[in-house]
């Protein structure tokens, strides 16, 4: 490590390599494949079925990651319903909203932000890092809806990978509601191999320091993907012996209220590991939050991007509100068709690419 360059021969060698686009992905659905029939969970099935459960294209690039289970009981049985049309056309709109109309917003007024830090006074630096956070959720999650969407279309339904993961209160919940199919992925084929809970406390916070850490290099081939993920790891380990596994139902309101904002605000900060790099541009980013003057984002828009993406979230979260407005759907798509119509109408810069897509 030579001195003012904050860098890590090994891993910085890593980032070298080009890689094929969203190799990760169907990398870990095929060996998820190979392990499963290894364990005896499906019997031999025509190799078409195989061709069309890896590269079906609505989750090809960016997930959700399937498995073998996930995917296979539809083949012959998959047929377009006027639900699947409905949910699909819902999913497809959600998408929209929160990938164009949300997190590509968002990424213009912070993007400066982390490209120039020192030009922004420290309230925006600090927020910019919550931004982040609200950015990303919108990206993939919105992905995630446009795959499902499309999948509808085509008569398959395959997983969801966000279940209002801003609303958690602890980080066993948060990473049971962030890319959902991914934690379950490193359950299944990583930490239950390694003893899972069935070993004593110390080998279970390493494994659970371990299998984060593994899940960090997953998202990139840098040292600050390693440490982002290894830094979850010991949030995770801390969790369990502090409060061991909190209960959301044994919570009061306030309790819970606290717990949110905390491990937002922990996920958001750590999100600066998975944003920037190195960390001599790290260090120079958080160095800016004691800058008094500068240009601001903290905006009516800025605000209301914010708050327009913890409402979705709570939404999907209180599921019970689909159940009582289904029988307006189709009122439903076509207000929410216009409304799209008329905010992309009104859009003059290109939408910023998937953030997904480079892993």
């Amino acid at each position: 490590m030579s001195e003012g360059n904050l860098t890590i021969p090994f891993f910085q060698s890593l980032s070298e390599f080009v890689l094929p686009l969203a190799i990760s992905f169907y990398t870990f659905q095929m060996i998820a494949y190979l392990v499963d029939a290894w364990r005896g969970k499906f019997s031999e099935s025509p190799f078409i079925h195989f061709l069309l459960f890896i590269l079906f294209f609505p989750q090809l690039i960016a997930g959700p990651i399937m498995r073998h289970d996930d995917f296979y009981d539809q083949i012959d049985r998959s047929k377009l319903t006027f639900d699947f049309v409905q949910r699909g056309i819902l999913h497809i709109i959600s998408g929209l909203i929160k990938k164009v109309l949300i997190a590509d917003q968002i990424a213009k007024m912070i993007n400066p932000v982390y490209a120039n830090p020192g030009e922004y006074d420290g309230v925006s630096i600090l927020l910019s890092t919550f931004a982040f956070s609200f950015q990303v959720y919108g990206d993939f999650s919105g992905y995630t809806d446009l795959a499902r969407g499309s999948a509808f279309l085509l008569g398959y339904e395959i997983p969801e990978n966000f279940r209002s993961p801003f609303l958690s209160v602890s980080f066993t919940e948060l990473w049971s509601r962030w890319h959902y199919t991914l934690s379950t992925w490193i359950r299944d084929y990583l930490y239950i191999p390694l003893g899972g809970n069935r070993v004593s406390e110390l080998r279970y916070n390493l494994n659970t320091i371990l299998v984060m850490s593994l899940s960090g290099l997953w998202h990139g081939n840098t040292y600050t993907f390693f440490l982002w993920g290894f830094f979850h790891g010991i949030f995770l380990s801390i969790e369990r012996f502090a409060f061991g596994r909190p209960d959301r139902k044994s919570m009061s309101n306030l309790k819970k209220l606290f717990a949110v904002i905390w491990i937002f605000s922990i996920f958001s900060i750590l999100a600066t590991f998975f944003r920037i790099d190195t960390l001599e541009k790290i260090s120079t980013f958080w160095t800016a939050i004691v800058n008094v003057k500068g240009k601001i984002i903290y905006k009516p828009d800025f605000w209301g991007l914010i708050i327009g993406s913890y409402i979705i979230q709570m939404i999907e979260y209180k599921q019970y509100f689909a159940e009582k407005l289904k029988p307006y759907t189709t009122w439903i798509i076509f207000f929410l068709s216009f409304f799209v119509y008329i905010a992309l109408s009104k859009i003059e810069a290109p939408v910023e690419t998937f953030i997904y897509f480079q892993f």
